[in-house]
């Protein structure tokens, strides 16, 4: 299932499905166009790919590419 949203529905929905309470919202990271893979396997989620842009190629300087 693909879901593209906004940063604020990515976060709240990893926070869910993480278990984790809504107060950890602010220290997950979301860039645009950034991709998240979560899988769900045998009644547990568990979290594959995290605010990957490697996609986005040498968009970024060194500085902002070496962060990614």
């Amino acid at each position: 299932v693909l879901v593209a949203a906004h940063d604020a529905v990515n976060k709240a929905i990893i926070c869910d499905v993480l278990g984790l309470d809504l107060s950890h919202f602010w220290q997950i990271k979301q860039d645009n166009t950034c991709i998240n893979v979560l899988e769900w396997q045998d009644g547990t989620w568990r979290l594959v790919l995290l605010n990957s842009t490697n996609h986005m190629g040498y968009l970024f300087s060194g500085i902002e590419q070496k962060g990614l």
